[in-house]
């Protein structure tokens, strides 16, 4: 059983590995070209069957590369969704932080601010300090508030960020200057 099991997971990694190599090989090449074409059926069909074959990381990988190649083809609904499966199978994870933002930034590129909103916001809820994009997304909650005319919650929120992280990152320098401007 033993053996069975480390075969799986080592055919796993390796089409995770190759699915990873073939998307970076994707996003090189000229879009309009028959070679594309050809290259993104066969990642998205290679994607598709590393997802349907397990539920283990290599799977929640290939379904957070096909949300990444979604984004590229301008598919933000269809991004979103992927993204937000992934960071569900994800959750408390890196990928799980990181897909949160991606379908947050999805959203946004769809032209849904709310939804882009409620997961930026999840992610600090979920992960707090403990996700690299914890900062980011915090600051794009203020930003969004701003945009939406809510000054006060904006300030409230880059204030938050400046009190949790500090200004010596990007996003805390960010947040100090906006706070003097609001």
């Amino acid at each position: 059983i033993v053996t069975v099991n480390s075969n799986k997971s080592e055919k796993e990694f390796t089409a995770i590995a190759k699915l990873d190599s073939q998307y970076s090989a994707l996003i090189n090449m000229d879009n309009t070209s028959d070679e594309y074409k050809t290259a993104a059926d066969t990642f998205v069909s290679d994607a598709d069957a590393l997802i349907s074959s397990s539920k283990s990381y290599p799977a929640i990988k290939a379904k957070y590369l096909k949300g990444l190649y979604s984004f590229d083809m301008k598919n933000y609904s269809d991004a979103a969704s992927i993204f937000e499966e992934v960071s569900v199978s994800a959750n408390n994870t890196y990928l799980g932080a990181l897909a949160l933002i991606n379908g947050a930034a999805s959203y946004e590129n769809a032209g849904n601010q709310d939804e882009a909103l409620e997961l930026y916001n999840k992610v600090w809820d979920s992960y707090g300090k403990n996700a690299a994009e914890s900062q980011k997304a915090l600051f794009n909650v203020a930003r969004i508030y701003e945009e939406k005319g809510d000054s006060e919650l904006a300030k409230a929120t880059y204030q938050q960020l400046v009190d949790e992280f500090g200004t010596t990152g990007e996003y805390g320098k960010l947040a100090a200057s906006r706070i003097i401007v609001l």
